[in-house]
């Protein structure tokens, strides 16, 4: 249902580029602006996915259109929309909030006669003008409340939006595993002429926004004010991904497509022309002849660019090795094996995804005859941020209960691109080769998902869950330094043991996990939680109390101190 949102979103992206292309440069280059949409190749690949820069991109086609109407004379009902515009596009993706600058030049334009800006219709087009402080003032309030509703906790948990907004502000500045270099704005005009527009819209539409911005054409003062912002936010960044860029083809269209039709334009006899004085958009508007001919093979130039792309992408379209690795597991690995995962490897049934399901869903699936096995599953944290933290979880030591270890391409290759900062990560890659049996390879090759190896320890001939009394002490993390992931860890292992029988390790591990309060919270009160749920099953319900009240009064945040408390109250109450 996400991925169909998603390309629903996409495919929604045609109509407001039609129809702001139309605006501003007639049908012929509305209709090739739409085709260049719904053959763009990398818009098609993220329409595929769950990802925030699809909607974005919509929500700018759709937010700019708002603005070009405002440019034709300030009204309120055109200041709400444009502010619930930019409100949706800043919900969807917080660098969204960069159309407020294309809504304020709109807005800047509005008062002076602007060629080329739409004609105000009736009977809206009758609507009472207001002013621009009045135009700041509704659109401002329109995209706070739509921002609100979109996003709400946003506002309504407003420390941890800051604090998450913090994290996100330095992996933005850091880059990605902290090791992004090299020139930003020469990645990106490489990637914005090679994978994302191509070379002829790409140069293209830099032409037509130079040209028309110096004609002063108020829908290009709108459209350029945006791609100029936008541009120079992401790459501000040290992060670097071609997919930022998406937001910037609604526009880059229009532009390209309005110098085509301009073009045609160009060459049409001169009688054929607008008459002086006319609308500039409308001297740009190809008719047939000559004037049509060079826009259609403008145009063409454009969406064959496009077209040129999709089989490359279509290459990508093959099984996902993660999928397929699942499928292995299943075949091939008995059920309750232990499995150390780095991330991005097969999304297998663990405890932990058991935990996270809604309790009506796990009957429904049994019910239609879901029979995907469980395996407690431990995944290894990694870091995008400060990555060397992720050193303490590859100890080799802590995996000797294991029965399997899945590499990922995704992580593996990142380590291995800096060998001298990620010593321990490739110290248990070794490891595993020289100690461990090589079971399964899934290779990329080039389609979704990255290459996967999974190892099979030749130390333990008896799965996990088959090793009764114990199947061994649960894994522990050296001493030193908090990574900010070990509550986590614990949380995981304590889950894998607990469901599976070994009660007396998983309270262990639930006890390491709640010595890491200051570092994670949230994972520090699933453990308490679990451990306090172990004690009265055990028939040991002053010990259950006595823990959650000590809990209760070390937590740091007031609804987790709430929480804990509630829970106390109920399990008193349970056993009068």
């Amino acid at each position: 249902m996400g991925r169909s949102i998603t390309a629903l979103l996409g495919a929604l992206t045609v109509v407001p580029v039609f129809r702001l292309t139309r605006r501003v440069a007639g049908r012929g280059a509305a209709i090739a602006a739409a085709v260049l949409v719904a053959v763009s190749p990398p818009l098609i690949a993220k329409s595929q996915l769950i990802e925030v820069d699809v909607p974005l991109t919509l929500f700018v086609a759709w937010s700019l259109l708002a603005a070009l109407d405002l440019t034709g004379g300030l009204t309120r009902r055109r200041a709400l929309v444009a502010g619930v515009t930019i409100g949706l596009a800043t919900a969807a993706k917080y660098p969204g909030i960069a159309l407020a600058i294309p809504f304020a030049v709109a807005i800047a334009v509005a008062g002076r006669p602007a060629e080329g800006a739409p004609e105000r219709r009736s009977p809206r087009g009758r609507e009472a003008p207001i002013g621009w402080p009045a135009a700041l003032g509704f659109g401002a309030a329109a995209m706070l409340a739509t921002l609100f509703v979109a996003s709400p906790y946003l506002f309504l948990d407003l420390r941890a939006a800051l604090a998450d907004l913090a994290v996100e502000r330095e992996h933005m500045r850091l880059g990605h595993f902290g090791s992004d270099s090299g020139s930003t704005w020469m990645t990106y005009a490489r990637d914005w002429c090679t994978a994302v527009a191509g070379g002829p819209v790409a140069l293209a539409s830099l032409a037509g926004l130079v040209l028309f911005v110096a004609r002063r054409r108020a829908w290009a003062l709108v459209a350029g004010s945006f791609m100029l912002a936008y541009a120079a936010l992401v790459s501000s960044f040290a992060m670097k991904a071609d997919r930022y860029l998406l937001p910037l083809l609604p526009p880059a269209f229009v532009f390209a497509c309005a110098l085509a039709a301009e073009a045609g334009g160009r060459v049409a006899p001169a009688a054929a022309r607008a008459p002086a004085g006319g609308p500039a958009a409308a001297a740009a508007r190809p008719g047939g002849g000559r004037a049509g001919l060079v826009f259609t093979a403008l145009a063409s130039v454009f969406v064959l660019a496009a077209l040129a792309g999709l089989p490359a992408h279509l290459e990508t379209l093959r099984p996902d090795t993660r999928s397929l690795a699942r499928a292995w597991f299943e075949a091939n690995v008995p059920e309750g094996s232990f499995v150390v995962s780095e991330p991005y490897g097969p999304p297998l049934r663990s405890p932990l995804a058991l935990q996270a399901m809604d309790r009506d869903l796990l009957p429904a699936l049994q019910a239609r005859g879901d029979a995907h096995r469980i395996y407690p599953t431990l995944e290894v944290p990694m870091f995008q941020v400060n990555p060397a933290r992720s050193a303490v979880f590859y100890d080799p030591s802590l995996y000797r209960m294991a029965d399997a270890f899945v590499v990922t391409g995704a992580a593996r290759d990142r380590y291995r691109a800096e060998p001298a900062r990620f010593r321990a990560q490739l110290a248990l890659y070794d490891t595993l080769e020289a100690s461990w049996v090589r079971w399964h390879e899934f290779p990329a090759n080039g389609g979704p998902g990255p290459a996967i190896v999974v190892y099979r320890n030749p130390a333990q001939p008896v799965p996990f869950a088959a090793r009764r009394p114990s199947p061994g002490a649960p894994p522990r993390l050296r001493d030193g330094p908090p990574t900010g992931g070990e509550a986590y860890f614990y949380y995981a292992v304590g889950l894998d043991y607990e469901l599976f029988g070994f009660l007396a390790p998983a309270m262990s591990a639930y006890l390491e996990g709640m010595k890491h309060l200051a570092a994670e919270s949230g994972p520090w009160l699933a453990c308490v939680e679990r451990a306090a749920n172990l004690l009265g099953k055990a028939g040991r319900p002053g010990e259950a109390a006595d823990l959650l009240e000590r809990s209760a009064a070390a937590a740091t945040r007031p609804e987790d101190a709430a929480r804990l408390r509630g829970q106390l109250a109920r399990l008193r109450a349970g056993t009068r």
